[in-house]
């Protein structure tokens, strides 16, 4: 396990990843829509999560590449 994690450097194929996607909803006005798609998304079987935090749409794309 080691030598993969070191061989890959963290970036992980995405059948192997922890989180496979995250779903960023553009505005407090769509996070009704963006839960649904997350509960969508998790019943196919996908890991995945939704942003939750406001803020402006730029920091949570970054926020969710660095995680």
């Amino acid at each position: 396990m080691a030598i993969l994690i070191e061989h890959l450097a963290g970036k992980w194929p995405f059948w192997m990843s922890p989180r496979q996607c995250i779903v960023v909803p553009i505005s407090e006005k769509s996070f009704e829509y963006a839960e649904s798609v997350y509960k969508y998304l998790h019943q196919l079987g996908y890991e995945c999560d939704w942003d939750k935090t406001n803020g402006q749409l730029n920091k949570k794309i970054r926020n969710a590449q660095l995680a």
